[in-house]
């Protein structure tokens, strides 16, 4: 397998995202927040990965 070249690898870094997650503003946060806002993330990812099907309780049988 070849190795891309160095411009293929700038051109590719250039689309990357990048995201800042240790800012001021988040580390002013207490640690319950923090842990909401983790598992609200967490529950994002999976519904964009098609995990999130819809919640299923007792009164659906």
């Amino acid at each position: 397998m070849k190795t891309p070249s160095a411009s293929m690898r700038r051109a590719t870094a250039r689309r990357q995202l990048s995201m800042v997650f240790d800012t001021a503003r988040l580390r002013a946060i207490t640690p319950a927040d923090r842990a909401a806002a983790v598992v609200q993330l967490a529950l994002l990812l999976m519904e964009a990965a098609g995990a999130g099907t819809g919640e299923r309780d007792d009164d659906e049988r």
